[in-house]
């Protein structure tokens, strides 16, 4: 399993997700994200759930120094996933050269912590499986084909009544939004990796947007409103973000589903967030289950609509205890198996790729160097990988009919032994009633003239009776037959045996 990142950067500007620029089959997996942030260099519980892909969304560290960045990134590589995916906060201040030197740091600790979480092979990301993002969007390919793209940032607003830290930015200022979507009073400060493009899947901010699980212990509320403003127009289908965080309050454990439609006003400025739903967590629940998630309700309606769900995963309550746990969510994401005869290719300028590759030893084939006319595929994208994936998935789809069919046949055979063991059945069962009812045996018996000793009982003819006819103990089985306490088959097995 690898991670490639590919030649460029991705334009902002453009929707490459959009359904009109790409064919692919219609298929969705499901993803389980397992979203952490604010650990501050606290012991991770050991009672983490399984998961697909880990969020965490900054705050590694108490100090920031190179020194803890690297605990950090050997507590993460701890966690079982397919992909681990952080990015700082404002406590990791070695990774903002301009707050670290104006603190009087040294450039050498600034060298030494980025080298920490560079893309390198060597790095201590790297070897812990960590891939740490700058700010901007990236795509991610996991080995079941899945496809998200995520966008990674680590600023946040400063407020001088709290301090000023690592990766703040003004709170009038927007970089966030294209200068065209930014109000009149604020400025825009937008660049291609920080402007929040349309059609990404998940969003992971250190921060929270305005008014959404952003309340300090002083009951302000300190999210971003132009993040905010970017949440509503790109509509992703998660938003995860820490940075608030303190002693369990209510508020902890709930999660926030975005609901759209219509226009509705934020502070005087429109914006299409219709309504702002609530979903409670139980704090008991989430400590037994380690983990914080939807209730069945809840994640059902997310699922089957178009909401954004926000969730807080800051872990830190009081200081130097994660009190509250990581929020576990599960996204239906598209399959990346492409369809030959439905493939169309857009080159998307600055974009980045990761790809995510099993064992590549499966290859029916090895497709031409050379492009044809009449193909669908430009030679440079159809990969080893894509030959692969294509090759697994006809494989899959082979034994699945093949195993509809046994499970069909063997049905029919069943079905027709059975048919057959009833038919015999009934068929003996009928020839026996046959059988006992040609004997007759009671009414012969009856039409005996002189048949005076009972074969039973041994006793004689009543001498009470004025002719003759049938014995006292036959008219007595004849009136059982006809009271329906005997049948005929009882007198026949006591008289002859069975």
């Amino acid at each position: 399993m690898s991670i490639r990142p590919a030649k460029h950067a991705r334009d902002a500007s453009s929707e490459p997700f959009s359904s009109s620029k790409r064919r692919r089959i219609e298929r969705s997996q499901p993803v389980r994200f397992l979203i952490l942030s604010d650990t501050h260099g606290v012991d991770l519980p050991k009672n983490l759930p399984g998961c697909d892909v880990v969020l965490h969304c900054g705050d590694l560290t108490e100090d920031g120094r190179p020194e803890s960045i690297s605990a950090a990134l050997q507590a993460l590589g701890k966690i079982e996933a397919k992909l681990k995916l952080v990015i700082a906060g404002n406590h990791e201040i070695s990774l903002d050269k301009a707050y670290w030197s104006s603190q009087g740091g040294a450039e050498a600790d600034v060298e030494w912590a980025h080298a920490l979480i560079s893309p390198d092979p060597s790095s201590e990301a790297s070897i812990n499986g960590v891939t740490f993002l700058s700010e901007g969007t990236h795509t991610f390919t996991l080995p079941c084909d899945a496809t998200f793209s995520i966008y990674a940032s680590p600023y946040t607003p400063a407020y001088l009544r709290y301090g000023l830290s690592a990766f703040q930015y003004p709170s009038n200022e927007d970089r966030f939004n294209p200068p065209g979507v930014t109000p009149s009073w604020a400025t825009n400060t937008a660049t291609e990796a920080s402007t929040i493009p349309n059609g990404v899947d998940i969003v992971m901010t250190h921060g929270p947007s305005k008014y959404v699980l952003d309340l300090t212990d002083d009951d302000i509320s300190a999210g971003c409103e132009h993040l905010r403003r970017a949440i509503a127009r790109v509509k992703p289908r998660l938003h995860c973000f820490g940075h608030i965080h303190h002693v369990p309050r209510t508020w902890c454990y709930e999660a926030h589903r975005l609901d759209y439609g219509g226009d509705s006003e934020l502070d005087g400025d429109a914006e299409s967030i219709r309504s702002v739903i609530k979903d409670y967590v139980g704090n008991n629940q989430a400590r037994k289950n380690g983990f914080r998630g939807l209730n069945p309700g809840p994640a059902q309606a997310f699922r089957d609509s178009k909401q954004t769900l926000c969730v807080n995963a800051a872990m830190e309550g009081e200081k130097g205890v994660l009190e509250h746990p990581p929020w576990r969510v599960d996204l239906e994401l598209d399959s990346s198996v492409p369809s030959l005869s439905f493939l169309i290719v857009h080159p998307q300028p600055n974009k980045t790729y990761h790809n995510m590759t099993t064992s590549s030893s499966l290859v029916p084939y090895t497709p031409s160097t050379r492009p044809t006319s009449t193909s669908l595929i430009p030679a440079r994208l159809f990969t080893h990988q894509t030959g692969t994936a294509l090759a697994t998935q006809l494989l899959y789809r082979l034994l699945f009919d093949f195993l509809n069919r046994l499970l069909s046949s063997l049905h029919r055979l069943a079905s027709r032994r059975m048919t057959s063991w009833l038919d015999c059945k009934l068929q003996e069962r009928r020839h026996r009633h046959d059988e006992l009812d040609g004997l007759q045996i009671v009414n012969e018996v009856g039409r005996l003239q002189g048949f005076v000793t009972c074969p039973l009982s041994g006793r004689g003819l009543d001498s009470r009776a004025k002719a003759w006819g049938p014995p006292m103990w036959v008219q007595g089985v004849l009136e059982g037959i006809e009271s329906g306490r005997m049948v005929e088959r009882d007198f026949w097995i006591h008289t002859h045996g069975d």
